[in-house]
């Protein structure tokens, strides 16, 4: 048996959960149905880039139209780059890290969120 194909520990699968319940917990989302569409999203990432053999022993949930979300985002970003210059790109990207930033920083000031 390869390392592909060992069976997950427990461990491996707690991880796996508490890294998909985190958006469920996340302070700078400030209504539950945007934390649970988050995880829906971090779900249907997480079996678009692992093997499904892999999220199967992780015990990643099943949910519907989970190649949705990835191929869709695919397109646009495909489109996106064809009509908007890299230099514009790259200031937007940067305009919406701090922006991540910012909010994180606001949401966390005088807490032990970390």
């Amino acid at each position: 048996m390869d390392f592909c194909s060992a069976p997950s520990d427990k461990d491996s699968v707690l991880l796996a959960h508490s890294l998909l319940d985190e958006s469920l917990e996340n302070p700078i989302l400030k209504f539950e149905f945007q934390r649970k569409n988050l995880r829906y999203l971090h779900i249907c990432c997480t079996w678009f880039l692992l093997d499904d053999e892999v999220c199967k022993r992780l015990q990643i949930p099943e949910v519907p139209f989970r190649n949705l979300f990835p191929k869709s985002k695919i397109l646009f970003n495909t489109i996106y780059d064809q009509l908007v210059s890299r230099e514009s790109r790259i200031k937007r990207g940067n305009k919406d890290q701090m922006k991540v930033l910012e909010d994180y920083l606001a949401i966390t000031k005088g807490s032990n969120f970390h």
